[in-house]
């Protein structure tokens, strides 16, 4: 399958999925016309042009199996099979979580509310203050 986009309220769709080699997109999310697209293999994708172009934004990131992405501000969280990470820059990531918890993490599900990030896991659900993750 893939991404697809409608500009009529879904009447009809247009394939995006050039140059993103779509199969297993696991999440989307926009932020300033840009959107991010997660796959459970392949990392981060971004497109700044409504999905006709897509490119790798995969620099830092050490596991590509993605599965779920949220956004704070100007953060744009990605939670993986092992860690939830922090896309910074619209090229980097930063490692907030992973040592000390369970090695297969596995984040499906990622919510922000307020100063706090939560992540549905294999393994339980897990809250997070944003503002202690960042060092802010």
């Amino acid at each position: 399958m893939g991404i697809f986009l409608s500009a009529d309220n879904g009447y009809s769709w247009q394939d995006k999925n050039s140059s993103l080699y779509a199969h297993n997109v696991s999440c989307l999310i926009s932020y300033d016309s840009i959107i991010f697209a997660g796959k459970n293999y392949g990392g981060v994708y971004i497109s700044s042009d409504d999905g006709d172009s897509w490119t790798s934004s995969n620099i830092g990131l050490t596991n590509l199996y993605v599965y779920s992405i949220a956004k704070c501000g100007s953060n744009i969280f990605t939670g993986t099979s092992s860690r939830i990470i922090c896309h910074q820059q619209q090229r980097y990531f930063v490692s907030l979580i992973g040592n000390g918890l369970p090695t297969n993490l596995y984040v499906y599900k990622l919510a922000v509310s307020g100063s706090c990030i939560y992540a549905g896991t294999a393994s339980g659900f897990i809250a997070l203050k944003i503002v202690e993750l960042l060092g802010l």
